[in-house]
């Protein structure tokens, strides 16, 4: 397949802020002890990252925000390509982009990087890139030429991305699952869910046609690995599917959670999810692939992207406020509950939004 290839400049920039309190005993002089200075915690900081379609000219905007403050000063948009996948490098200043076609953006508020976008099919509605960086491999769903659905990348020390080649997907390729460990992709399509058995410590594809096929809902969402179980979450029907991975096949689903928008994992088994009628947000015991969950969060409108940071105690959620404006909303994860930290406004449509971690 040819590949077209498009060079443009993308930067932008994270910017953060913190800052701490100092009380002083209000009964010092009469006490022998001198006083203590108390010093609180500084706020953890985030920034999100997010893509903005403005009558289809594409944007990235950086929004920085701590865990206590809510959103900071916004650092400058730069006009980019439309993603409809973002992803945040853990440890780098870098984010992968997929829509119809896959490339890397070095973030920084003033610096402007050069970074490749190589062209490579048409964009879906659903889209999802994973990293596995202990091992420099990831994964972006796509919708490539014929039976095209998924693409492999590796990423050099300084997190510049190579596309190293495709393979099958099932139809309308969308969302992604990655084990690692187990060498295993899974891969949410219309009614079905591909497994791939990776080769190799850096995890390669099988050759052409090797795959598993179990049966999934027909509007996939997200995927998600609990223990022995694949989790499916869907846009079509209100019930969980639920499939074992070995043998990979259809198990009874989980009833009643309701259809979803959007679903992320936040680690430790768990996951958040925003859910369509009524809107909310809740968040998701997985428990080994027997999920539960308590009252969700009420939003005023349906979720249109979602990300968490990496150690999931944030979430950040973008919704439409009007044709013309969407809302990003930070929300601290505390056990099985959501605290919202605060919001902003943003003009445009938002197509993706990713976090990026303390640090990075």
């Amino acid at each position: 397949m040819a590949l077209g290839r498009e060079w443009r400049l993308l930067g932008f920039a994270l910017v953060s802020a913190c800052g701490f309190n100092v009380s002083v005993s209000s009964d010092a002089g009469l006490s022998d002890t001198p006083p203590v200075d108390v010093v609180d915690a500084a706020p953890k900081q985030f920034s999100a990252v997010v893509s903005v379609d403005r009558g289809g000219v594409g944007f990235l905007a950086t929004f920085p925000f701590d865990d206590a403050t809510g959103f900071l000063t916004p650092c400058v948009e730069q006009m980019v390509p439309v993603s409809r996948a973002l992803l945040s490098h853990p440890t780098l200043g870098y984010v992968y982009a997929a829509a119809n076609g896959f490339g890397g953006i070095a973030v920084g508020c003033s610096a402007i990087t050069p970074a490749m976008y190589s062209v490579l099919g048409a964009q879906r509605p659903i889209q999802t890139v994973v990293l596995e960086p202990t091992k420099s491999t990831g994964f972006f769903t796509i919708d490539g030429s014929s039976a095209t659905g998924v693409y492999r990348f590796t990423v050099s020390s300084t997190g510049e991305p190579t596309i190293t080649g495709p393979a099958n997907g099932p139809s309308a390729s969308g969302g992604l699952a990655l084990d690692a460990s187990a060498q295993e992709l899974y891969i949410s399509g219309a009614n079905v869910v591909w497994q791939y058995k990776l080769t190799g410590t850096t995890l390669e594809f099988p050759a052409v046609g090797s795959h598993s096929i179990g049966v999934g809902c027909a509007d996939p969402i997200a995927i998600l690995l609990s223990g022995t179980k694949l989790l499916e979450f869907c846009g079509d029907t209100p019930d969980i599917r639920r499939l074992a991975r070995s043998p990979f096949v259809a198990e009874t689903p989980v009833a009643g959670f309701g259809a979803v928008d959007r679903v992320v994992s936040i680690g430790n088994d768990r996951a958040v999810a925003a859910r369509r009628s009524p809107a909310d947000l809740v968040v998701v015991d997985l428990t080994s692939g027997s999920p539960t969950w308590g009252a969700g969060v009420t939003v005023p409108t349906r979720v249109v992207a979602m990300a968490p940071s990496l150690a999931g105690d944030v979430v950040v959620t973008a919704r439409q406020v009007d044709a013309t404006n969407a809302e990003l909303t930070a929300w601290k994860v505390s056990g099985n509950s959501l605290t919202r930290i605060g919001a902003t406004t943003i003009a445009g449509s938002v197509t993706a939004v990713t976090v990026a971690n303390p640090g990075s």
